[in-house]
């Protein structure tokens, strides 16, 4: 197929190019037919696939509101709403929408980096850096440890119990190894849902244990909650949600909740509405604790001479992406509007 593939000489006709795109799809599955069951593929809603093409249709670049209004709009209010039902602190959350959860522990990872060797965006890093995650983690951080320069042998990875949590007092015994080597923590990666098991990091517990730990070094110390498969569990709060499911399920189900909701105790959470949230790929976002944690990575204005003249909401700032597409908030936001 790759060798087979020219760049035409001619343009095509719409109706030929239509013909030729809808070929593509023979054979393939659609993965929200009820009697499809694949890994956390939703079907995306009407609402979802019509916001998505609004967004399309309208071409908004997310890396200043004067480039997006809408998407600027829809994404504040989006992560609003997201702050809320996490339990953070609106006056001082925020957040934002971007590439999958792999893209939420990248962010996580290098606002860790950022906060255990201050001034790593210039200097670059200077320390050796230690991410930590249990043994049922995603991948993710992985390639979270090899795009930062971390490396992974620089990920401790940490046993877990038999219920899939990470096991606390084999990570006090990681971190305090990292400490006397003379290495830095970075972020613990604590896992609220795994995509097979569905284990849930004690995630209270980690953040105690942080705190303590934060106490005897000179640096802060980044948790972050990868709850991109938990998150919709949040949703549950309170016995009205779970009347109508059996008892030994309500039991079940609110033991869940009471474990996802330790969610506010983490600096930063990952959510993916294209799993959990009848949304179309992408639809991923990212929410911290202290909006101050994104600044972190901020670049200087005058860096970027042909924008920010003026004010307004401008994360292209401090985004790892420029242009930034508007449809993951978009969809999300009517979705969760509707």
């Amino acid at each position: 197929m790759f060798h087979q593939a020219y760049f035409p000489k001619y343009m095509s006709s719409e109706d030929d190019v239509i013909e030729s795109v809808v070929k593509l799809y023979d054979g393939v599955g659609l993965w929200g037919h009820p009697q499809i069951q694949v890994n956390v593929v939703p079907p995306p809603t009407a609402i979802s696939i019509a916001a998505a093409a609004l967004a399309a249709r309208y071409n908004e670049n997310s890396i200043w509101d004067r480039y997006g209004m809408s998407a600027a709009q829809s994404e504040v209010i989006a992560i609003g709403m997201l702050a809320d039902l996490i339990g953070f602190d609106k006056r001082k959350a925020g957040g934002i929408f971007t590439f999958g959860g792999t893209g939420c522990n990248l962010y996580a990872a290098r606002i860790g980096i950022e906060k255990s060797d201050p001034d790593a965006k210039h200097t670059g890093i200077r320390d050796r850096i230690h991410f930590f995650c249990s043994d049922v983690s995603h991948y993710s951080i992985k390639s979270s440890a090899i795009w930062t320069g971390v490396g992974l042998n620089n990920i401790k990875i940490i046993p877990s119990d038999d219920d899939n949590s990470m096991d606390v007092a084999e990570l006090k015994t990681a971190m305090d190894e990292t400490v006397s080597s003379g290495a830095r923590i970075g972020t613990i990666f604590a896992t609220m849902g795994t995509t097979d098991a569905f284990g849930i990091d004690p995630l209270k517990e980690i953040v105690k244990l942080r705190d303590k730990i934060q106490k005897t070094v000179q640096y802060k110390i980044n948790v972050h909650a990868d709850a991109v498969i938990g998150w919709p569990f949040l949703t549950f709060r309170g016995d009205k949600s779970v009347r109508h499911l059996s008892p030994p399920l309500q039991k079940e189900v609110l033991s869940t909740v009471s474990k996802i909701s330790e969610l506010p105790y983490a600096d930063s959470v990952g959510i993916d509405f294209h799993k959990t949230g009848w949304s179309p790929y992408l639809c991923s976002a990212f929410v911290v604790k202290d909006k101050n944690d994104l600044f972190m990575l901020q670049k200087l204005k005058k860096e970027m001479p042909y924008l920010y003249h003026k004010s307004g909401y401008q994360p292209g700032t401090f985004t790892l992406e420029s242009s930034r597409p508007n449809y993951a908030q978009k969809a999300y936001y009517c979705r969760l509007s509707s």
